[in-house]
């Protein structure tokens, strides 16, 4: 992978996963998911992120790089713009959730292998519901890629 290319590969390997992808720090995502348009039927899939990239420079040259940031993807469920209020944390999770958890975990261990990436530190996966103006519930992460 060419330096500073990890949003180009995860934008290319949602293309061709019909995933959309949305780039750009959380303050704005919610008006790119509005320029879309793509995500309002239920059971899109979306990743989310937004990296800074932290370079050591050893002699004029870079030594290291490192893509620090975060990760999400979130899918839109619901047939109309609310979601159940019936149901336990528990269905969430077997409807939302763990199709979420399975899906991120194989998009970022797709992207380091066909990378040779590697991940600092330990991911905590943290799930939220009903996020943007579409109601997407994603599962998210901050992240740093080892280049």
């Amino acid at each position: 992978m060419l330096q500073f290319g990890l949003v180009d590969k995860l934008r290319t390997y949602c293309t061709a996963n019909n995933i959309a992808f949305v780039y750009g720090n959380e303050d704005i995502q919610n008006a790119i998911l509005g320029i879309t348009g793509n995500v309002q039927k239920p059971n899109v899939d979306v990743l989310f992120c937004m990296f800074d990239n932290v370079i050591d420079l050893k002699n004029g040259r870079i030594s290291s790089l490192k893509y620090r940031g975060f990760i999400a993807l979130g899918r839109h469920c619901e047939t109309n713009t609310s979601s159940s209020i019936d149901e336990t944390p528990l269905m969430k999770f077997d409807r939302r959730f763990q199709y979420l958890n399975t899906k991120l975990l194989t998009i970022i261990s797709t992207i380091c292998c066909e990378n040779e990436l590697a991940i600092e530190g330990d991911l905590v996966l943290k799930e939220k519901l009903n996020m943007y103006d579409e109601n997407i519930d994603t599962i998210g992460t901050d992240i740093t890629f080892l280049h």
